[in-house]
């Protein structure tokens, strides 16, 4: 979705999303919503989520729906709304939720829980794409050199630079 021609492939989804049958809409609402997360559009992914959310109680299936709407709220500096849908019980641990809370106890400023739970989701980070790898790189060198794990951080930094670190981040 980042290198696809942008215009087309939102028709197609904003399409795909309005003839879904309700059985399926919140999963057509969840595939434009990554659309727009990977073009850097965080509001517009939280906005098509909210409506999707509030339409539909949350259930097992709504999970990666609130996934998606914190990641966004994350990359928007929205901490307690992303925790706030990370602590659904339909989440729970399911897909990189402990990977995103993770991230966002380092937002607040809480470095113990945050190197804890990078320490123990560390393998599912080259399963991002490459733009969320750094943000969660990033925040994981962060977390291990404020709680003194100065090993620990030499090695992120290593895989930060594995990843390829961007020119503004250099």
């Amino acid at each position: 979705d980042r290198h696809t021609e942008f215009e087309p492939r939102r028709a197609e989804l904003i399409r795909a999303a309005a003839e879904a049958p309700e059985a399926k809409r919140t999963a057509a609402r969840v595939d434009l919503a990554r659309f727009y997360l990977a073009r850097e559009m965080g509001a517009e992914c939280k906005g098509v989520l909210d409506l999707a959310l509030a339409e539909q109680a949350p259930t097992p299936e709504t999970a990666v729906a609130f996934l998606v709407r914190a990641i966004a709220q994350i990359l928007m500096g929205r901490i307690d709304g992303a925790l706030k849908d990370l602590s659904y019980p339909t989440v729970g641990n399911q897909h990189e939720a402990p990977l995103w809370r993770a991230v966002a106890y380092a937002h607040q400023g809480k470095w113990s829980e945050a190197s804890d739970g990078f320490r123990s989701v560390a393998s599912t980070i080259g399963l991002l794409p490459l733009e969320l790898q750094r943000t969660v790189l990033k925040e994981m060198v962060r977390a291990s050199i404020e709680t003194g794990d100065i090993t620990g951080a030499v090695k992120q930094m290593e895989e930060f630079e594995a990843v390829g670190i961007p020119r503004e981040l250099e």
